[in-house]
């Protein structure tokens, strides 16, 4: 919560979480994994792979690189290198096992709630106009909210409240976890994704 959409200093917490515990091992299970908005509306997909490491920033970047994804797109990643917590570099990791014919994926699709993320700081007024071009936000469908409440009872934030029988997101205290559109299991959260960040992450791929 402290660090709102500050991406660099949540994913620096995360990191600094990760130094503390100091797993001796980490596992990755990606025989089955998922493509675009899960848990709830992503499609299941067969990659085949299950991968481990005593370096946990290294597995994670090997991962990326397995299904297309650019390494310094993941912030934890980038982090990671740069505080010495691990190692996210290509060539300074030293892989073993299977041959992965096949790999790295050129189809994989990802959330709609990936962000284009920029160096700028978070109160920098270029960098709040550019989250209004380019920052993914969740918003509540009413034709499909049954006003159940389990968004408005989970949110971090407290950025949901009730409003005419329906759902409504404030902007203003939302921090873009998508913890709502993860629980909603009516399909009324759904993903607002301006056209750049659209445009964008087709060139990126």
């Amino acid at each position: 919560m402290k660090t709102g959409k500050d991406f660099d200093s949540f994913a620096t917490l995360l990191v600094q979480i990760l130094e503390k515990v100091h797993p001796a091992v980490s596992i990755v299970d990606g025989v089955l994994g998922m493509e675009g908005d899960g848990p709830n509306n992503g499609t299941p997909r067969h990659i085949g792979i299950i991968g481990a490491s005593s370096d946990a920033v290294a597995l994670d970047a090997e991962r990326c690189r397995l299904v297309g994804i650019p390494v310094e797109r993941v912030r934890t990643c980038v982090i990671g290198q740069n505080l010495g917590v691990g190692r996210a570099h290509a060539d300074d990791i030293e892989l073993g096992g299977d041959q992965l014919p096949g790999f790295p994926l050129t189809d994989f699709r990802l959330p709609k709630s990936v962000t284009v993320t920029w160096n700028l700081s978070a109160g920098n007024p270029i960098r709040k106009f550019m989250e209004n071009l380019v920052a993914t936000r969740p918003f509540i469908d009413p034709a499909e909210c049954r006003n159940c409440g389990i968004c408005m009872e989970h949110c971090p934030s407290g950025a949901i409240a009730e409003k005419n029988g329906v759902m409504v997101i404030d902007r203003r205290k939302c921090i873009s976890c998508f913890c709502c559109h993860e629980l909603c299991t009516n399909n009324a959260v759904r993903i607002a994704q301006p056209f750049l960040v659209m445009c964008l992450g087709k060139l990126g791929r």
